[in-house]
């Protein structure tokens, strides 16, 4: 077995409280180390997130049904999963409306039942929607986003988890064509941008 695998046995324990606990009402701390670890989880997967796999699987839910935001703020507010920089970061934009972009294959924006995980930088939207568009369609789409709805994670990413409603703005459509993939060539983090009013 590999480290994610492993890291995924380990947390399954403290998914599966966390789970019992929010369906029932009940607060519980868990260790710091328990946060950090769920972080590492949320963070190490190359496809898909793993956390929110973990979550599934202790809801009992299938490969592919969505996991109810009240199971995602839980772990968000897990001891040790933000970070204190994070946590400043995340209360900075409550109040505001901000603007964020998501790469995705076509048939996603066809559903509505977007991800969970966007981002602050629309050339990180492209990357992702870039790397999707080998086989099948991809678009990059811009949203505004109440901040009271979202995390902010401090990520090579400039990543946003977004848990409220998303008002799409606009849709692009992307290809790998005259676009440079190489992960180095990311920019450092982006910083929320908020939407004048």
């Amino acid at each position: 077995m590999g480290f994610r695998e492993d890291l995924y046995d380990a947390c399954y324990p403290v998914a599966r409280g966390l789970v019992v606990r929010t369906q029932h009402g009940l607060k519980r701390r868990f260790s710091r180390m328990q946060g950090e670890d769920m972080r590492e989880l949320w963070e190490c997967a190359k496809t898909g997130n793993l956390a929110i796999d973990l979550l599934r699987e202790a809801l009992r839910l299938q490969d592919d049904a969505h996991v109810d935001a009240q199971y995602i703020h839980a772990l968000f507010n897990m001891c040790g999963f933000l970070t204190k920089e994070e946590l400043r970061s995340t209360k900075a934009i409550h109040g505001n409306t901000i603007q964020v972009w998501r790469g995705c294959v076509m048939a996603e924006h066809a559903s509505r039942a977007y991800g969970f995980s966007w981002t602050t930088s629309e050339y990180i939207a492209r990357w992702f929607a870039a790397r999707g568009s080998s086989d099948t369609a991809s678009v990059v789409l811009q949203a505004a986003v109440s901040g009271d709805d979202c995390y902010v994670l401090h990520t090579s990413e400039s990543e946003i988890v977004v848990l409220g409603d998303v008002a799409i703005q606009e849709v692009t459509p992307c290809t790998w064509e005259g676009f440079s993939v190489a992960w180095d060539h990311l920019q450092a983090p982006v910083q929320p941008c908020l939407v004048a009013a």
